[in-house]
Order: structure tokens, then C-alpha cells, then sequence
């Protein structure tokens, strides 16, 4: 465990989820989520990477196929303890919030390109122009 940190890994079967609760505002299905990683992601903490049962990351012929993308993300104490205090206060207004103000911009951050070729980091659109012989 990093000192103050938890890292949480979401396969893409969480993303996923994940992405669908964002779109649909579904306040119920963010709070059931977030029990859902405190349940089987937080456990860093204690050690054990174990999923728990009949969650998307447990070993199946299902989960075997979506398992190719996977997001790693850092929470702090307090990020942690705020998920912990929204799930025993049962809050779906919270849970929203959490989904949007803490995983939302993480795994936007965690999918960016993280190398990009020269060229194309400074290419725009038009640039060709500035470059093409000028005819006399």
C-alpha cells in the first residue's frame, strides 16, 4: 500500500458500468457501485486482491473476454473515507457525486494517450499549408 494512497484497478466491464451510471444519472446504481469497490477493490489496504463473488472481475469465460482493458486509479484517505461515510449514510445524492467529482476525471486522466509522437502533437489542422512549396 502507498503511503495515504489506494489504488483501485477497474476492468473494462467496470468502465463500463461505470461510464453507463455517469450517462444515465442513475443515483442508485452509483451508490450500489461505489459499495461494490469498497467491498471488493478497497482492500489494498488489507492485502487481498480478491474480488468479491459474482462481481465482473472474478474469473469467468465471461469476464475473460472484457478483461483486456484495464484503468488504475489513486485514491487518498480522504477520497477513501468519503466513499466509506456515503455508504453507511446510504446517501444516492453523494454517491452521484462521488462517481462524477472523484472517478469521472480520474479514469478520464488514467485513458489520455500517454505517449504521443512529435508530429502529432503539434500537427493541426491547416499546418500543411505552412509547409507547401509556394509557386512563383
Amino acid at each position: 500500500m502507498l503511503l495515504g494512497k489506494t489504488v483501485i484497478v477497474l476492468d473494462e466491464t467496470e468502465l463500463i458500468t461505470l461510464r453507463r451510471i455517469l450517462t444515465d444519472e442513475d443515483r442508485a446504481e452509483a451508490l450500489r457501485f461505489i459499495t461494490y469497490i469498497n467491498d471488493g477493490k478497497l482492500v489494498s489496504e488489507e492485502h487481498d486482491n480478491t474480488p468479491p463473488a459474482g462481481s465482473p472481475s472474478e474469473k469467468s469465460p465471461a469476464s475473460a473476454k472484457t478483461a483486456g482493458k484495464r484503468v488504475a486509479i489513486t485514491l487518498d484517505d480522504e477520497q477513501v473515507n468519503l466513499i466509506r461515510e456515503t455508504i453507511r449514510s446510504s446517501s444516492e445524492k453523494s454517491a452521484m457525486l462521488i462517481m462524477k467529482e472523484i472517478f469521472e476525471p480520474k479514469v478520464k486522466e488514467a485513458e489520455l494517450p500517454h505517449c504521443v509522437p512529435v508530429f502529432e502533437a503539434s500537427y493541426h489542422p491547416g499546418i500543411q499549408e505552412r509547409f507547401k512549396p509556394q509557386k512563383p
